[in-house]
């Protein structure tokens, strides 16, 4: 499945400008906050066998394996809105 175009806009706000990097649980990119013009990091959940992207929204097939990956999605998303004020941020994946 590939990636959001460069130039993509979401939610009529956020610019994507490139791709940071893939892991199992999706797609990480660098954006434009085009309100403030700030830089901003956007994670997308798509994984493989998980979801499919169509012209305007992503597909889920819902199965087991997904799910935990979701729940796996969400607190790593959790953890970085608790720690936004850190100036990096590392992270282990077993």
């Amino acid at each position: 499945m590939g990636n959001l175009e460069t130039d993509t806009v979401l939610k009529g706000r956020y610019q994507i400008k490139s791709v940071l990097g893939k892991n199992a649980l999706g797609v990480t990119y660098e954006g434009t906050d085009i309100r403030s013009g700030s830089r901003i990091v956007v994670r997308e959940l798509l994984s493989e066998g998980g979801c499919s992207r169509g012209q305007d929204s992503i597909e889920v097939v819902g199965n087991e394996s997904f799910s935990g990956k979701k729940e796996q999605f969400i607190l790593q998303m959790r953890l970085l809105a608790e720690n936004k004020g850190l100036i990096g941020i590392s992270s282990k994946t077993d």
